[in-house]
């Protein structure tokens, strides 16, 4: 829970978002498609 702790006070929920799926991702392999349906969407 990095993520948390760290504070962003930029308005980049984005970031927030990928780190949170980055440290899930070895616990959940299908949120791999979920980053990549983000990234459509953030790019």
């Amino acid at each position: 829970m990095a993520f948390i702790s760290i504070p962003s006070p930029a308005p980049l929920p984005s970031l927030s978002l990928l780190s949170f799926l980055w440290g899930f991702d070895s616990l959940l392999p299908s949120l791999f498609y979920l980053k990549v349906t983000l990234k459509l969407i953030w790019y």
